[in-house]
Parts: structure tokens; C-alpha cells; sequence
């Protein structure tokens, strides 16, 4: 999974300046005309949900039941209907009215959209230039082209790839994953399920912050942009830092204990004592191989501090590793 975010770059890459295109979204008027639906669901029920352009506003409540709330008058349905007497759906599509029947594209074209799931719910949610606001549900998978993206309050899976557009994840738990082009990540606050949960983040162009990530495994790629991690290793911990460019600054408790393997062109500057195992790349006729080019080659540092619990892994083409005490 590491170079998930650099196999997807040549794809987002192409579509960024499409979707900086799409019309400005905007807040429903309070002279708008709504339209509401509902429907009975199962507690667990998938959801998907796709629009052109606008805002979508996501709750988890405790009812097994999913409400819609649709500005510009747009008619929309729930698919498949539920039957009286038969179990509640499993999964639901909301779509323009009469969409899938008539053949015509599903994906709502735009609009300000509010949704009420139940919280064992999966949402999935797909847009064009779409702002997206989500909390208090199960899991919840989100791709859009542009706009802004904030997740709360996830119990089992976050999984959000988005153009342009800033995302914040916090308070969630479960598996994390989070990729971005142009836009900054911002993640904190977040617990695994389970022992295997990973959290991975990617990014091209933008920085990422991590804030108290209590996974066990953490992956994070970016190209362009600086990286900055806060909070406690857990115990015997796996950090993996793959960058182009950009420095990675890791904030770290004072009673830390960690093994540093670093590949880079820049240097590791510690406020831990490292106990330095092996270093190389760094030999005289090197540094004056690097004068007379105009230029530094890559070096490898490997070092200790405590008895090594969690092992952090970072290589990055042009940048510097900053390890700070708390």
C-alpha cells in the first residue's frame, strides 16, 4: 500500500484542472425549495450517494432509518423502495427521481444535500466539486474531484481520495486511509479496532499533519509537501516516511524509545541522544564530491535511542528529519 498515492498521481493529476472548473457550491437559501425522503434501512445498510456539485452533510442517529434533505427542488427517491412487510434494505441509492429506471445518469447534479443515517451505516459518497461533511457513522468512503473534506466520529473505516481540497479527519477509528492532490491532510485523534489497522496518508503537494495516531502501523507518502507527526509511538510501532521533498518533523514524548532507519539528502537533527549504529554516505571524499557538483548524495543513518521499541523509516530525495522532545 505505500505507493498507492504515487500510482494514482498520473490519474488526479489529469483531472485537477477539470474540476477547478466546476461551478461555485453554495448554502441552501432559506427561500429554496426543499425535498425530503425517507426510508426504513438496515441497521448496517450501504449508502451511496452522487452529485455534481454542491455540499453533503452526513449524521449518524440512532434510528434505523435514513432521512434526505434536497435544496433546489430537485425530486429524488431512495432505490429500492422499501416494501411493507419485508426486511429493511441492506443498501440504498439515493438518485434523481426516476434515474436508474429511466436509464438516466443516477448522480444528482447539484444541490445542498443533508443525510440522517444510522451509525452502524457505510456511506459512500461521490462528487465532482462537492464539500463534504461527515460524522458519526461507521465507515465512510468518499471521492471527489474538488472541495473541501472533513470526517468525525468514524467507528470502523475512513477511506477519502479528493482533488484540491483540504481534508480533516479526527476522533475516528478503524483503518485510515486518506490521499490528496493539492490539498493539506490534517488527521488526529485516531484509534485502530484492531491490532491490524493501518493508517496511511498520501499527498502531492500539500502538508500533512498527524496529531495522537495510536495505530500500530502507519504509512505516509508524499511529493512536495512537509510532514508532521505528534503524539506517542505505540508499543512496537511501525512508521514508514516516503517523501520527494519536504522535511519531516516527528514531536515525540521524552521517554520515547525507537530505532531510526534514514535515507536522505539532508540531515537528522535530534533532541534525543541517538546511539548511532551506522551511518554511511558520509565519507570526506564524498562531501567533496558533493562541492564540486553542487550537490548532496543521498546518506543513510541508522540509530537507537532507548532499547528501539517502534522502528521509524523515512527516505526522502531532498529534505531533513527534525526529532523533537514534547
Amino acid at each position: 500500500m505505500r505507493y498507492r498515492t504515487l500510482i494514482i498521481i498520473p490519474i488526479l493529476v489529469a483531472s485537477y484542472a477539470t474540476a477547478m472548473a466546476r461551478p461555485d457550491k453554495r448554502k441552501p437559501k432559506k427561500d429554496d425549495q426543499q425535498v425530503e425522503r425517507s426510508t426504513a434501512a438496515d441497521p448496517k445498510v450501504a449508502l451511496s450517494v452522487c452529485i455534481g456539485s454542491g455540499n453533503i452533510v452526513v449524521r449518524g442517529w440512532d434510528r434505523n432509518e435514513v432521512h434526505a434533505r434536497m435544496s433546489d427542488g430537485m425530486r429524488i427517491e431512495f432505490q429500492p423502495t422499501a416494501t411493507v412487510g419485508a426486511a429493511p434494505p441492506k443498501e440504498l441509492n439515493l438518485v434523481v427521481d426516476g434515474g436508474r429506471r429511466g436509464g438516466k445518469n443516477p448522480c444528482l447534479p447539484f444541490g445542498y444535500l443533508e443525510l440522517d443515517v444510522p451509525r452502524g451505516a457505510s456511506v459512500s459518497l461521490q462528487g465532482g466539486d462537492a464539500e463534504i461533511d461527515a460524522s458519526a457513522v461507521a465507515t465512510i468512503s468518499i471521492n471527489t474531484q474538488s472541495g473541501a473534506v472533513t470526517v468525525a466520529g468514524a467507528t470502523r473505516a475512513v477511506d477519502i481520495n479528493t482533488l484540491g481540497g483540504e481534508i480533516t479527519v479526527r476522533n475516528s477509528q478503524g483503518t485510515i486511509r486518506v490521499h490528496s492532490v493539492g490539498g493539506g491532510i490534517d488527521v488526529r485523534d485516531i484509534r485502530p479496532n484492531v491490532t491490524e489497522d493501518v493508517c496511511e496518508v498520501g499527498n502531492v503537494g500539500g502538508d500533512i499533519t498527524l496529531n495522537q495516531i495510536s495505530h500500530r502501523q502507519v504509512n505516509v507518502n508524499t511529493v512536495g509537501g512537509d510532514v508532521s507527526f505528534r503524539g506517542a509511538l505505540a508499543s512496537h510501532g511501525r512508521y514508514s516516511f516516503q517523501s520527494i521533498s519536504g522535511d519531516l518533523t516527528l514531536t515525540l514524548p521524552a521517554d520515547s524509545s525507537f530505532r531510526l532507519n534514514a535515507t536522505l539528502q539532508g540531515e537528522v537533527e535530534s533532541d534525543f541522544p541517538l546511539k548511532i549504529l551506522s551511518t554511511e554516505g558520509d565519507s570526506a571524499d564524498q562531501a567533496a564530491n558533493n562541492s564540486r557538483k553542487h550537490r548532496k548524495i543521498p546518506h543513510q543513518v541508522e540509530g537507537i535511542y532507548g532499547v528501539g521499541d517502534a522502528t521509524i523509516s523515512t527516505s526522502s530525495f531532498i529534505g531533513s528529519v527534525y526529532l523533537r522532545k514534547q
